[in-house]
């Protein structure tokens, strides 16, 4: 007997293997997938909202339309990352190719020389088996017996001639094969290290693929608990990359006290407004092109060596010409990326202190006490209202995220970035510490908390007028 969809009531095809069984209902594979669609907002699937009834998963089928628009937003960040991702990954695959012809060619010149080793060693022991060297061995016992030491010393230098000539030919193969190994080696160092980059930079846009996922997730997307009416537990703890790549950017990177980090990590409204921060700051693509530089100083620190090897091993003018070329070419580079470096640690310099004080500036107990509120009545600062389409169905219709509003204290004075603590407006130095501090350029309505750009007098959401 064919089943039907508990909720759309139609015919489940047969070959329907998405389609899912619980609580003695079984659910076609389409309204699965629409269960599944929605759910990708947060963090979870379709088992998650049949864990205990069906209706979780039909309120989510009901309202499936109305997050059509967030499902749009948060593909569209994959959509961001995902072709500059495979992009990296495609140059890694290439240079991992070149490593491997490399690594081929290194292995068959030891082969090679093993071989060599090889003969050598099987050319000893036949000499050593000769007749003539058992004769001069005989002769050699004959001496020591009857006590001529002028004979016996002859024939051991002839038979120790044997192995010192196989000793020597063993040194001088063993010398050849590392002499000409040292570039080849420094070759596979530098290829290393091109793989070795852009790994590193697919691993860090995933990171900040998952940021961006994680702080729309949390400020953007309705809650569960509005949406359902109730909160559903999880089988198991939520993994958040994104959440994790904050706290650990907070820990290592900016080194903001530890209390405060521990205050952030209870709170996902203070990291995902952290995040937005860290977003707009633009460290992002600082941070990519960090690690495109470092990538190039290693490599040509390797090139250079390379050449610095050919140039002690060849003879032939041509190539040491061209070897000089390549060398002081490299080298020139060089001097350019470490000059970038220094540029970019200035750079970073500079976005850390903005970030610290931003994050400083959300930890305020005022600030702090207000995203906890907001963070208890709904994990992403959002409001929420049931209202009837045209077509009398219920739709979820989102109101703008309601912003961290700073205290009044916050508006007129400057926090330090470094010790937290607060200066007055137009200061140019922390008075506790001595830290130079950040111009102020952004500000928030009183009435609304939204952003107000610089010299705005007008909130651009509600209309209040800002006094400078």
């Amino acid at each position: 007997m064919a089943d039907f969809c508990y909720f759309c009531k139609k015919k489940i095809g047969f070959f329907d293997t998405s389609s899912r069984t619980a609580f003695a209902q079984t659910v076609c594979g389409n309204c699965v997938n629409k269960v599944n669609r929605v759910a990708i907002l947060y963090n979870r699937e379709f088992s998650e909202y049949t864990l205990y009834s069906l209706e979780d998963a039909g309120k989510i089928l009901e309202k499936a339309p109305s997050f059509e628009m967030y499902i749009s937003r948060y593909l569209k960040i994959r959509a961001e990352y995902e072709p500059q991702i495979q992009h990296y990954q495609e140059l890694a695959e290439k240079e991992k190719k070149t490593l491997k012809e490399i690594e081929k060619g290194m292995d068959d010149d030891r082969r090679e020389y093993e071989a060599e080793l090889k003969e050598c060693e099987k050319e000893w022991k036949a000499e050593r088996a000769s007749s003539d060297y058992k004769n001069e061995l005989k002769e050699y016992e004959k001496a020591r017996r009857r006590g001529d030491e002028v004979a016996a010393r002859t024939l051991k230098r002839l038979m120790d001639a044997v192995d010192d000539n196989y000793r020597a030919e063993v040194e001088k193969k063993q010398n050849s094969y590392n002499r000409f190994q040292r570039e080849p080696l420094e070759l596979c160092e530098e290829w290393k290290s091109i793989v070795k980059c852009y790994e590193a930079i697919v691993n860090r846009l995933r990171n900040y693929q998952a940021v961006k996922e994680y702080v729309f997730r949390v400020t953007e997307v309705p809650s569960e608990k509005l949406v359902l009416g109730h909160e559903i537990e999880r089988r198991s703890e939520e993994k958040s990359e994104g959440r994790e790549y904050i706290l650990l950017y907070l820990k290592k990177i900016l080194k903001v006290d530890e209390s405060r980090l521990q205050e952030a990590a209870n709170n996902d409204v203070i990291l995902a407004e952290f995040g937005k921060s860290w977003i707009n700051s633009g460290v992002e693509k600082l941070l990519i092109k960090e690690r495109l530089n470092e990538g190039s100083i290693e490599r040509l620190q390797h090139a250079i060596e390379s050449h610095k090897i050919l140039l002690s091993t060849v003879s032939d003018p041509d190539i040491l010409r061209r070897a000089e070329d390549a060398m002081d070419e490299s080298e020139k580079t060089l001097d350019e990326c470490m000059k970038t470096r220094g540029d970019l640690d200035k750079e970073f310099n500079r976005k850390d202190l903005e970030l610290k004080a931003a994050f400083n500036r959300l930890t305020e107990p005022d600030t702090r006490k207000l995203a906890s509120e907001n963070n208890t009545n709904s994990a992403n600062i959002v409001k929420a209202t049931t209202t009837k389409q045209s077509n009398n169905s219920q739709t979820v219709t989102i109101a703008q995220p309601a912003a961290v509003k700073p205290s009044e204290k916050q508006e007129k004075g400057v926090t330090c970035g470094n010790c937290g603590k607060e200066n007055k407006d137009g200061a140019k130095f922390c008075r506790y510490c001595g830290t130079p501090l950040v111009a102020k350029s952004i500000r928030f309505c009183t009435e609304c908390g939204h952003k107000i750009r610089p010299g705005g007098k007008f909130c651009p959401a509600c209309g209040t007028k800002v006094e400078d």
